[in-house]
């Protein structure tokens, strides 16, 4: 369906501003869809990323700073965030031998079983609902770079 339909609204100052605003809408439709699997497991999304991000570190630690550089939402409370995950048995933390203010993190097996329960589902939304050539995901991506700059 056109952003257009979806939004109700006739026309756009020009296409960058519709593109801009099709970009917000999709993104929060995506997170829409992605956030009720993520419930139906007891995590969030920022906590799926961080899992995500730690199982493809597994087995070596990393620090938490390390985590929220490599995050989608780089504005998240890596420290509540961590806390969570511990709570859950996801990760494990343990003081850096060098610096007693930093903490390694490492994914626990539970964490690993989760990710693998949640990906099937997962990747059944992605190519449900994302109904486009590889090639052409490589072009939106390329131009969504390009945006970024």
């Amino acid at each position: 369906m056109k952003i257009e339909d979806e939004i109700k609204q006739v026309q756009f100052i020009d296409n960058r501003h519709k593109m801009v605003v099709n970009i917000m809408f999709t993104a929060r439709f995506i997170e829409g869809k992605l956030e009720r699997l993520f419930k139906k497991y007891g995590i969030t999304s920022q906590q799926y990323n961080v899992l995500r991000i730690l199982k493809g570190q597994f087995p070596e630690p990393i620090c938490a700073g390390d985590v929220l550089s490599r995050m989608l939402d780089r504005s998240s409370n890596i420290t509540r965030l961590m806390e969570k995950l511990l709570s859950k048995n996801l990760v494990t933390r343990k003081v850096k031998d060098d610096n007693r203010r930093m903490h390694e993190i490492v994914i626990t097996q539970e964490g690993i079983e989760l990710l693998d329960k949640i990906f099937p589902e997962f990747n059944q939304i992605m190519s449900e609902h994302i109904d486009i050539s590889e090639q052409n995901a490589g072009l939106v991506s390329d131009l969504l770079d390009q945006f970024r700059g």
